[in-house]
C-alpha cells in the first residue's frame, strides 16, 4: 500500500478529477477521503482512513457525510464502488454499500469490492 502512496502518486492523483479532504484534531490530521468521480462509470471511493487513536468515534461518518454534502450534483446521482480492506466491511456496510464480487488481493492485503446504488 505504502508504494501506491508516493508523494508523486498523490500529487498526480491531485491533478486528476480526485477529491481529497481531511479531519483535523487540534490541527492534527486524523482522517482523510479521497474520491474519483467519473462520468460515466460509478465514482471510486479510494481512501478512507482514521488515524487508530481516533477511530470509533464517527470520524468517518463525518468525512463521508462531508463528502456528500461537497460532491457535485452528478456525483450524487451515480453509484459508488470501493475495495474495502476486511476491517472496514462494516463501516462502509454501515454507509449503504453492499459486497459486490469475489474476495481478492491487492498488495498482499485481502479485499472485498462493494457497491453503493445511487445515493436517494
Amino acid at each position: 500500500m505504502i508504494q501506491h502512496n508516493t508523494p508523486e502518486k498523490i500529487k498526480l492523483r491531485f491533478s486528476e478529477a480526485y477529491l481529497y479532504f481531511i479531519a483535523l484534531h487540534e490541527e492534527q490530521i486524523v482522517g482523510v477521503i479521497g474520491i474519483k468521480e467519473y462520468n460515466d462509470e460509478p465514482n471510486h471511493l479510494y481512501h478512507l482512513f482514521v488515524d487508530k487513536a481516533y477511530r470509533r468515534h464517527g470520524i468517518a461518518r463525518k468525512m463521508w457525510d462531508f463528502y456528500l454534502e461537497q460532491c457535485s450534483e452528478q456525483a450524487k446521482n451515480q453509484s459508488f464502488r470501493v475495495n474495502s480492506s476486511l476491517m472496514a466491511v462494516d463501516v462502509y456496510k454501515n454507509f449503504g454499500f453492499v459486497e459486490n464480487g469475489e474476495y481478492f488481493e491487492k498488495d498482499h492485503i485481502p479485499c472485498v469490492p462493494m457497491l453503493l446504488s445511487k445515493i436517494e
